[in-house]
């Protein structure tokens, strides 16, 4: 009896689409929160970039016209940074900080190392993506006077 049913159950194609419908759906709703992730870490990318270009801009013009010195410098940017990546939408955890004042050149350097936690991508054994970002910002503020003329007159 089990030779005629394993026969048989070779044979019966009853249930195949229920099969591959089952396969596919895996796949597409896997690839579907794989997005979910991904959009989440480039969301914190880009937030992450514009904290920490704001903060090195505010410090490095805070350096040259305030006349504060390098500890005042970086606590000046690191609460910039930390202001700017107060509110909704933040998804990325900031582990560490640095600022280099260069003086010569009225520079301010920060290094930020940040990781996102992954909601789906974790299946895969991606728990969380590091996110490093660096921004150098130059202030020199010069007087500079421009002028804009402009020809109404038709003739050219």
């Amino acid at each position: 009896m089990s030779s005629r049913f394993l026969t048989s159950f070779r044979k019966a194609e009853e249930g195949t689409i229920a099969l591959i419908f089952a396969l596919s759906a895996f796949v597409c709703i896997m690839a579907i929160a794989l997005c979910v992730d991904v959009g989440r870490i480039m969301h914190a990318e880009r937030k992450l970039a514009s904290a920490v270009d704001a903060a090195v801009l505010a410090a490095a013009k805070s350096l040259k016209e305030q006349g504060l010195d390098d500890a005042e410098v970086q606590a000046l940017a690191t609460k910039y940074l930390e202001t700017n990546l107060e509110g909704g939408g933040n998804y990325a955890h900031l582990l560490s900080v640095s600022v280099v004042v260069d003086r010569r050149i009225n520079a301010v350097t920060m290094n930020i190392d940040t990781e996102v936690k992954t909601y789906f991508a974790g299946v895969a054994g991606f728990h969380k993506v590091s996110i490093p970002k660096q921004s150098v910002a130059i202030y020199d503020s010069k007087d500079i006077e421009v002028g804009l003329q402009l020809d109404v007159t038709g003739s050219m």
